[in-house]
């Protein structure tokens, strides 16, 4: 779950629907291939890591793309 600086981390519409744009851009970027779902009542992004060549380097992309792609549209 993207959580812009200064956001609270309780259950938001908002956040919601930043999480629910921030995981279509990472999914458009085409490095990462995510999907979601809502834990306690929130939008999270979830990994989708499937294989057995995982590695740790795959969860640090996804954890780029997020910040990345979710820092471009906190500011817009």
């Amino acid at each position: 779950r993207y959580i812009p600086e200064g956001a609270g981390r309780e259950p938001s519409p908002a956040l919601d629907k930043l999480n629910a744009a921030v995981l279509k851009g990472v999914r458009a970027r085409g490095r990462c291939t995510p999907s979601s779902a809502v834990v306690d009542e929130k939008f999270v992004i979830r990994p989708a890591f499937v294989g057995p060549n995982t590695e740790i380097v795959d969860a640090e992309a996804l954890v780029s793309e997020v910040l990345a792609v979710g820092d471009e549209l906190s500011q817009r």
